[in-house]
């Protein structure tokens, strides 16, 4: 079967890799499987079997002979139908309607997500959100993971202070960086010794560094690294909103054995 993934954007993600992870899977099993991008091939994560094309959606080759096409984010669901042979799947990993971001954009992000597609999501919460929503059936498919090194290390003492991870950017609402950082600056006033470190995908901002609550902040760091970024730390906060599916940095984290609050 030809299967075409609609990606907006190959930039360092937790959603693009969600993707890359679900094409790989599905071409191991004997699909010809393709990711269309209008940006270039990502340079930090490796596709071993699926096809790659940087292509505007209305000029792609693959997406002309797919079977099967599958949209990633709002504002591909238009472009996935468009001329479609066969079904189209809208991959949902966090309603893009509840972000404060997209807010001016809310009506349009309502109107791909009433558009005939079968949705899928990453977790049973939000597929009941979407329904709640009057977007009709939505079906869990479950977070897509592969350890990639994300196992426990050998035994250590604990840093002392001990090391706090927070992964995501913060400005992305969705992921609660702000609500975590307010609670370990709470923590810290009342007394608490640790080092809080940071790994995000963009460098920080004003905003973030006037909590002055980080101590450590790593800008895109490489994903082949994000393993001993866990293993260093002694402890992971995740504090993702509702409205997000499931983050990767949880999964990571619980497997390479730390405690997690999340």
């Amino acid at each position: 079967m030809r299967i075409a993934y609609l990606l907006a954007s190959t930039e360092l993600s937790g959603g693009a890799k969600v993707v890359f992870l679900q094409a790989e899977a599905l071409a191991r099993r004997g699909h010809r499987v393709a990711i269309v991008s209008p940006e270039g091939r990502p340079d930090w994560y490796p596709l071993a079997k699926t096809h790659f094309e940087r292509s505007a959606f209305g000029d792609s080759a693959e997406l002309t002979h797919a079977e099967v096409r599958v949209a990633t984010f709002w504002t591909t669901v238009a472009p996935a139908l468009d001329g479609a042979k066969g079904p189209v799947f809208h991959l949902c990993q966090g309603y893009e309607g509840d972000f404060s971001f997209y807010a001016e954009s809310r009506s349009a992000i309502e109107e791909a997500y009433r558009a005939p597609t079968v949705k899928v999501t990453v977790s049973q919460t939000l597929a009941r959100r979407l329904e709640e929503r009057g977007f009709g059936r939505a079906i869990n498919v479950g977070q897509s993971f592969e350890t990639d090194g994300f196992t426990p290390g050998p035994e250590r003492p604990p840093n002392d202070p001990p090391a706090v991870l927070v992964v995501g950017p913060y400005e992305a609402d969705v992921k609660g960086v702000p609500v975590a950082l307010a609670g370990l600056a709470l923590w810290r006033r009342r007394g608490g010794r640790f080092l809080v470190r940071r790994v995000s995908p963009l460098p920080a901002g004003e905003e973030e560094k006037s909590w002055g609550v980080v101590d450590e902040y790593h800008h895109r760091l490489a994903p082949e690294r994000m393993p001993f970024a866990y293993r260093s730390s002694d402890a992971f906060v995740g504090p993702s909103r509702p409205e997000e599916g499931f983050g990767q940095p949880a999964l990571e984290a619980l497997s390479s054995g730390h405690p997690c609050l999340h």
